[in-house]
């Protein structure tokens, strides 16, 4: 009887053992494929692209860009003609002068009034546009990073 108790007994702190053994094993395992999964998710966040959306607003915005900054389009075609303005201010003068009828003082007021705000509204415009495209840069740096 005391052989099979201490058998017994031998059997329950074998197994308690084994037991142990296998909780150090689970939590290795644990331990490895969280650690597994963690890379795979840093992974995932750095080299995940650009979005449809994020993708069609930055070449929207690049097309916008690209109209108001290219040779011959609105910006260099405002240039141009301010350049000429100044150029020629004074043979528009002495043409103004000889013409007076050709605009009054409230027009020319209203229509310097409405340049300005044009004016103003494209360079809002363009800072806008040039705020956009720096933040889609720092987007496709971090999306490449």
């Amino acid at each position: 009887m005391k052989s099979r108790i201490s058998r017994i007994e031998a059997n329950v702190s074998a197994v308690a053992v084994q037991l142990a053994r296998q909780k150090v094993i689970q939590k290795q395992l644990s331990h490895r494929l969280l650690r597994v999964l963690s890379m795979q998710l840093i992974s995932q966040r750095f080299t995940h692209g650009i979005d449809a959306t994020e993708e069609s607003m930055q070449s929207a915005l690049e097309s916008i860009n690209a109209r108001l900054n290219a040779p011959q389009q609105i910006k260099s075609r405002i240039a141009e003609i301010s350049e000429t303005l100044r150029v020629e201010d004074a043979t528009i003068r002495s043409a103004l002068s000889k013409e007076s009828n050709f605009l009054d003082e409230a027009d020319a007021l209203n229509l310097k009034k409405y340049l300005d705000r044009c004016q103003d509204g494209l360079e809002s415009l363009v800072a806008v546009v040039e705020s956009s495209f720096d933040d889609i840069q720092l987007l496709m740096a971090s999306a490449d990073a």
